[in-house]
């Protein structure tokens, strides 16, 4: 319930949302609207009721909080059913007349009460009463370096996981840009909202700051520790965790000479590989340089292109017997540079990539991927936490492993 007007449920029940109500022909379909329904058989969108209430301009209560209040009595009124969807925050936007923001605020607040949940690729769903009773909200944060993929699938899967067991869960996607100040008040904004817990996905340390100056309790996602009064629990994505299966894998195929390509800025602190120290494996380290504000994929490709080429030259194009490559995109990079400049790769060659997107492929070329799996990944954090909200004396300690998959080679 939102925290600066408890009593706003009741006054919902009291049937103030259902002064809002006006004529349904009051107000214009937009084009992209179809009608009435749920789910059309074989069709992935769905169709919407239109709204039976309209805004007051000149009322004192916000427009964010009378639409907050004409869904919530839709919705209490049997106007809009379980199962139901409704409008897009585009379709909000061309109906009332207001803002994306606003139409999202008033998704995000509906949420957090427990009416609706956001359901990927199909929409905002109305929850039926015995779904309504939910036992918190939980905030999930992911910065936009990874939200093109890994990020949203990630809260995708946890979304699902948390729901299933009575949780609401919105995202908050920070962008990628430089202004550090609108980024954090977007935080500010969200943690408005009645929020039990916040889980931040490979966070920067203003984010997990901020988090901790605001006194909101939040579990980190990611590759460091967080050892803030409010972090309660660390998920620890181990990027590199696959490596007892690498080095068998290294064994069965009898390679003894390793070299790994690192682009400086994905992996700054820690060494690429390690567990080999005890074997009889030589792993050598290239790094491939580039600015931090290299973020582009293709400025990453070209990173790729032009690391290999150097090396390449710099070692009279003798190659290695295994290529391990720190990034799936950077990966493209050096497979660009193998193909046009037409070397002839050696049979017993091999390529490998770290990959934590999964949007980035070699095709027939690569031979195994170490590859971060979000879907599972979202769904063991989901259960992780779920048991830190059953008792808060369990304490989060779970480790996220790739995958090592094998494929074909050069």
């Amino acid at each position: 319930m939102f925290p600066c007007d408890e009593c706003m449920g009741q006054r919902i029940r009291e049937g103030l949302g259902a002064s809002l109500k006006v004529d349904i022909q009051d107000i214009k379909l937009p084009k992209r609207a179809r009608g009435e329904g749920k789910l059309h058989p074989g069709k992935r969108k769905l169709a919407w009721k239109l709204p039976p209430f309209k805004l007051e301009r000149d009322s004192s209560v916000s427009m964010t909080q009378q639409l907050r209040m004409g869904f919530a009595s839709a919705i209490e009124s049997g106007y809009y059913k379980p199962g139901d969807v409704l409008p897009t925050l585009r379709d909000m936007r061309e109906i009332f007349g207001v803002s994306m923001s606003i139409a999202l605020d008033v998704v995000e607040y509906l949420v957090a009460d427990g009416y609706v949940r956001p359901r990927p690729r199909l929409g905002t769903i109305v929850l039926s009463q015995s779904e309504r009773s939910y036992l918190g909200h939980i905030l999930i944060v992911v910065p936009g370096m990874i939200s093109s993929y890994y990020g949203s699938a990630f809260a995708n899967a946890f979304s699902e996981g948390m729901s299933e067991k009575g949780y609401s869960v919105s995202t908050l996607f920070l962008d990628s840009d430089n202004n550090g100040a609108a980024k954090l008040d977007r935080i500010d904004k969200a943690l408005n909202k009645h929020v039990s817990l916040v889980v931040a996905l490979m966070p920067s340390s203003d984010v997990t700051e901020r988090l901790n100056s605001l006194a909101a309790r939040f579990v980190v996602v990611g590759d460091g520790q967080c050892v803030l009064p409010y972090c309660v629990g660390y998920i620890k994505r181990e990027r590199y965790g696959a490596n007892e299966k690498l080095l068998s894998y290294c064994k069965e195929k009898q390679i003894k000479d390793i070299v790994q390509f690192i682009w400086v800025p994905a992996t700054e602190e820690k060494p690429l590989l390690h567990g080999f120290e005890d074997s009889s494996i030589s792993v050598k380290t290239v790094l491939f340089p580039s600015s931090h504000d290299t973020v582009t994929i293709g400025q990453v490709r070209r990173v790729g292109y032009n690391g290999f080429v150097k090396y390449y030259n710099d070692n009279a194009g003798v190659l290695p017997e295994l290529i391990v490559v720190s990034d799936d995109v950077l990966a493209t990079g050096v497979v660009a540079a193998i193909e046009h400049l037409r070397i002839d790769v050696p049979s017993n060659v091999k390529l490998l990539v770290l990959s934590h997107k999964g949007n980035e492929h070699c095709a027939s070329i690569e031979l195994a991927t170490m590859q971060m799996n979000p879907f599972k990944n979202g769904r063991d954090a989901a259960d992780e936490i779920l048991m830190f909200l059953r008792d808060e004396k369990h304490e989060i300690n779970l480790v996220l492993p790739p995958e090592f998959i094998p494929g074909e080679s050069l």
